[in-house]
């Protein structure tokens, strides 16, 4: 089970690795990185800590 979840936020920061470097995450800067980390937040089976949110937004400046 813990694997699944490694696996769940590994591919969940490689999803937002890409949405930032097609250059989509940064059409609205900081406000839809913080979008996109709610969106994250809604197909990963678990919370993201604050230190997860500020540890993928800084990937994706």
């Amino acid at each position: 089970m813990t694997e699944k979840f490694i696996n769940s936020e590994t591919q969940a920061i490689e999803d937002l690795k890409h949405l930032s470097e097609v250059g989509e995450i940064f059409a609205y800067q900081n406000e839809s990185i913080s979008k996109a980390i709610e969106a994250l937040e809604k197909q990963i089976p678990y919370k993201l800590t604050q230190i997860d949110k500020e540890t993928l937004t800084g990937i994706c400046k």
